[in-house]
């Protein structure tokens, strides 16, 4: 049987996007990512990215 990898691995950003990671580390990347590019100025923590995750 296959075991998913502890964490958290989705995001809905509220501008509609769906952010998905292959681990906590890859999904704080692509969010950091997508928030310079469509969300100058809005720059969270990876705590910050995670409480609001999936």
């Amino acid at each position: 049987m296959r075991r998913e990898a502890a964490g958290k691995t989705r995001l809905n950003c509220p501008c509609g996007e769906y952010i998905r990671g292959t681990d906590e580390a890859d999904l704080i990347a692509k969010t950091q990512a997508h928030l310079a590019e469509f969300h100058p100025g809005h720059d969270y923590t990876p705590d910050e990215i995670l409480f609001i995750a999936y």
